[in-house]
């Protein structure tokens, strides 16, 4: 988030090269005022993208339309885990890690495509405002900070919701139905659970969904970083949970056709119970007060005076 922050700050598109972007955002339905964004958002992960846009303009700037289809272009996770940790070291494969972060983009272009159905108009910038490197560090790691203050929060509850879950009523549900309600919930626990079935189809559907979803929290983490905007959250929900259902079935060809199996001994969990639980709640007061000192102490030493 960091890296995501120094690079919209310092990144800009060579003024010979903004028509030919410009060019193919208008064809794919894109705002050109946020091509950046999206594309960092895309590279680097969930909630960056949508941080970016609501930093570039204001509420009252942009119409519920244009914030819902920026914010989704932008919400996806980032190459890293895709193709790292999903394709690389849970699938074995590298190749499924590539096919499934460039299906979740074209899934994302085409749906925004479908539905929106709109062009942008060819617009021309003024030069981006400078600043020095160093402010642009110091800015980055405070508003980095706030972000991940957020995200922490999102993750761990999510992350407890679905331990007290698995606790208390993985044995009366259907593993199936378990699995599905943790792959809406939190998308990397949920890739982790998914891997766990004894049908590598459903183990594949549920990894694409997961990674194109994103759950319900990253949808929690969107929506608060973009606090004040228009964006319509059930429209997103919706969009996100089709793009989802799309990896997914894209998933299930894929492992398929290559005949893949995914790493479950690697996998395995520590036993749950009521220590592990308490542990958790004990362990994320501790990160979130330190997370909000550090916010304090960034706030007092880098922006005396800005505040």
């Amino acid at each position: 988030m960091f890296l995501c922050e120094i690079l919209s700050r310092n990144l800009s598109i060579p003024n010979r090269f903004n028509k030919f972007f410009f060019k193919i955002a208008n064809k794919l339905g894109i705002c050109q005022k946020h091509i950046k964004a999206i594309f960092l958002g895309c590279i680097c992960g969930f909630v960056n993208g949508p941080k970016l846009i609501t930093q570039t303009d204001s509420p009252a700037s942009l119409n519920s339309e244009e914030i819902t289809s920026s914010v989704f272009l932008s919400s996806n996770a980032s190459i890293s885990f895709v193709v790292g940790i999903v394709g690389g070291f849970i699938w074995n494969s590298l190749t499924f890690g590539i096919f499934l972060y460039l299906t979740q983009i074209i899934s994302s272009i085409i749906i925004n495509k479908i539905y929106f159905d709109k062009k942008q108009s060819i617009l021309i910038f003024n030069k981006e405002k400078t600043t020095s490197f160093f402010n642009s560090i110091s800015n980055s790691i405070y508003s980095s900070t706030q972000t991940m203050i957020i995200i922490c929060s999102y993750t761990i509850i999510f992350s407890l919701i679905i331990d007290l879950l698995s606790l208390y009523l993985a044995s009366h549900l259907n593993s199936e139905i378990f699995s599905f309600i943790a792959s809406s919930m939190e998308f990397t626990k949920g890739v982790y659970i998914a891997t766990q079935h004894k049908n590598i189809q459903y183990s594949a559907f549920l990894t694409g969904f997961s990674v194109g979803f994103g759950g319900l929290c990253v949808a929690g983490q969107t929506f608060s970083v973009c606090e004040g905007f228009k964006l319509k959250k059930s429209l997103y929900i919706a969009l996100k949970a089709i793009q989802g259902v799309i990896c997914g079935l894209a998933s299930i060809i894929f492992v398929t056709i290559y005949n893949l199996e995914c790493t479950k001994e690697k996998l395995v969990f520590t036993e749950i119970n009521s220590n592990y639980i308490f542990n958790s709640i004990i362990i994320s007061i501790f990160l979130f007060f330190s997370l909000k000192l550090l916010k304090i102490f960034i706030k007092s030493h880098f922006f005396q005076k800005h505040y």
